[in-house]
């Protein structure tokens, strides 16, 4: 494939919460138009969720972060990514207005690529109708995508959040494309689990980014760029702790080592059980050990590294 470096662009619209199968979509038609039309593949979106612009204290659990959302716009062949620090006057422009002197004028837009669902401008009161007789009065190219669907049902990040928030951790991968993860440092817990034979990496995540229900996973766990094969558990831990935290602790099969301080990602592939509440630790642990060999089975059969469509997150 071949993508010239000239400085006008063809430029993805959306907000690519996930990046899942439908922003894939997107994405290889913004690459495979700007090919065609001898422009550099772009994407433009807010840094934050215009619901916090608009509703500061609305409570929006996303599905990735911004790191890793641009690492996967550059690995589906994003040359040029536009993270705009969008306030209530940026929201409040007439759509005419943001094609023209945003797009066109500063990111020098050639074409525009969308889903079918896309909305912009003022009170989102813009569509995709519109943005087709914008490109006629404006002269770019435009192309919208039809929506990727399974199940006979549109696929969408606030589906996707559904299913991880109700455990569904299956459905919910089969619709990103690829593993749901999260990413964050490993922190010192209590070593309950060393002192029973189980030592955990802890974690805690950042607050606006959703987890999966409480419950115990068979996990990936990838430190230093090695996989291993992992169990963790997402909860409040009843049985030894009252004070309602939510934790993330992850036994990692096979490794040896001291984990505090440094970054580990959790890929989640399939529930095991839900939160319990034990009639004593000794209970919890014989629990755990068999978690733990439900996921050795599980990694014995599959392997650390397989099921995973994308190889740089």
């Amino acid at each position: 494939m071949t993508i010239t470096n000239n400085p006008k662009t063809c430029i993805a619209l959306g907000f690519f919460d996930g990046v899942h199968r439908g922003h894939q979509k997107v994405l290889a038609t913004t690459v495979s138009l700007a090919e065609q039309l001898g422009l550099t593949p772009a994407a433009y979106l807010f840094r934050r969720h215009p619901s916090t612009i608009l509703h500061p204290d609305a409570d929006v659990k996303l599905l990735t972060g911004n790191e890793d959302k641009q690492q996967f716009l550059e690995s589906h062949g994003i040359r040029e990514i536009i993270f705009a620090d969008a306030d209530a006057n940026l929201l409040a422009r007439p759509g005419e207005d943001f094609i023209r002197d945003i797009l066109i004028k500063q990111h020098r837009a050639a074409a525009i690529v969308c889903g079918y669902d896309y909305r912009f401008g003022a009170k989102r009161a813009c569509d995709t109708n519109d943005l087709c007789h914008f490109s006629q009065q404006m002269g770019f190219t435009v192309q919208i995508v039809p929506a990727e669907r399974a199940d006979d049902k549109d696929i969408s990040s606030t589906h996707i959040r559904h299913l991880i928030e109700s455990g569904n951790i299956q459905a919910a991968n089969a619709l990103l494309g690829r593993p749901f993860s999260r990413t964050g440092l490993v922190s010192s817990g209590r070593h309950l689990g060393s002192r029973h034979g189980i030592p955990t990496a802890n974690q805690q995540f950042t607050q606006n980014l959703i987890l999966p229900q409480n419950g115990v996973y068979i996990t990936r766990a990838t430190v230093s760029g090695i996989p291993y094969g992992a169990v963790t558990n997402i909860g409040r831990r009843p049985t030894v702790s009252n004070d309602g935290t939510i934790n993330s602790e992850t036994h990692l099969i096979g490794y040896n080592g001291n984990l505090y301080g440094r970054e580990m990602k959790l890929a989640f592939f399939r529930k095991l059980r839900g939160e319990q509440q034990f009639a004593s630790t000794d209970a919890l642990f014989a629990e755990i050990r068999q978690n733990i060999a439900a996921a050795k089975t599980y990694w014995a059969e599959h392997g650390p590294t397989e099921h995973d469509s994308s190889s740089q997150l």
